[in-house]
């Protein structure tokens, strides 16, 4: 793989510190056949995550659906992590399965979590920053 300046992605490194990117999240299902990483976003407020729609494309029910906050590794996300339900999904009003329009989606978890060194509120830059003249972007999250 590689980014959007040329440079090399490296998708197989053991990961990051405990801490690092402390408002990225993990939205998962439960089934039978275990626990299964389907979306990352960012806690935007200690109750909500911002997410893509795409997310719960085929879903209605999210009971068997948990987020993750705080872990770096999911397969040990360690002490520090927090576990919440999902409260509501809100799907962009014009999302469609069909089309990568509006793919946005806001999750409430049915209890706020609490900030830490390692949970932390996602930045989000208000209405009046020119977002298409920032020269530094950062994407973090899980495959």
């Amino acid at each position: 793989l590689s980014s959007s300046d040329g440079t090399a992605v490296d998708v197989a490194s053991p990961g990051v510190p405990s801490g690092t990117w402390p408002g990225i999240v993990s939205v998962q299902a439960t089934w039978d056949n275990g626990t299964w990483h389907m979306c990352s976003g960012a806690l935007i407020h200690p109750q909500w995550v911002l997410t893509v729609a795409r997310c719960f494309m085929d879903t209605q029910d999210t009971s068997a659906w948990k987020v993750l906050i705080g872990a770096t590794d999911l397969a040990q996300p360690g002490p520090e992590a927090q576990r919440r339900r999902i409260g509501k999904v809100l799907k962009h009003q014009d999302y469609c399965d069909d089309s990568p329009g509006n793919n946005i989606a806001l999750v409430e978890l049915d209890q706020p979590v609490e900030c830490s060194d390692y949970i932390q509120l996602a930045c989000v830059p208000d209405s009046n920053v020119p977002v298409s003249e920032l020269k530094t972007c950062y994407v973090a999250g899980w495959r």
